[in-house]
């Protein structure tokens, strides 16, 4: 059975950052979905989302004890308008479950959790690529184009 769950409830021992990077990076990168992330950018990612205040997070989509997706993300409030957003930090699915509904069911958990969190807006980032193929299927959820991004690596 493919469930969701928050890391919050995982039979891990989740107060240690590293006991959770060695479980998930190897099944990251067998599941082809962070083979391009290396042991220490993996780490400082969940550290970061594991250590957030306020809290941070992290819904793992998995079968039995085989992860198949995760969905993690953080709140802050704009010091201009003070108004407080919740943004998706990394949101993967394995291409064993894709095409199954599951990242969309991944979004409804992180929004539940923003909604939770007393957020106002969800910021959700992508590739151009990534964007143009999931454009379709938030907008009819209420999403729409904010912004556009460009990025240079120094």
């Amino acid at each position: 059975m493919i469930e969701i769950v928050n890391a919050d409830e995982l039979d891990l021992d989740i107060d240690s950052i590293d006991q959770l990077c060695e479980i998930l990076l190897p099944a990251f990168r067998k599941a082809n979905i962070g083979e391009s992330c290396n042991a220490f950018e993996f780490r400082h990612l969940w550290e970061t989302l594991l250590t957030q205040d306020p809290p941070a997070a992290l819904f793992i989509l998995r079968e039995n004890q085989e992860i198949l997706g995760v969905l993690g993300g953080i709140t802050y409030e704009d010091p201009l308008t003070g108004i407080k957003y919740a943004a998706e930090v990394v949101w993967r699915v394995a291409p064993k479950a894709g095409g199954q509904g599951w990242g969309m069911k991944l979004l409804q958990a992180f929004e539940w959790w923003a909604r939770d969190q007393n957020c106002k807006r969800i910021v959700l980032h992508g590739s151009a690529a990534e964007v143009c193929n999931l454009g379709n299927k938030i907008r009819p959820l209420g999403y729409r184009d904010y912004q556009v991004e460009f990025m240079k690596e120094i």
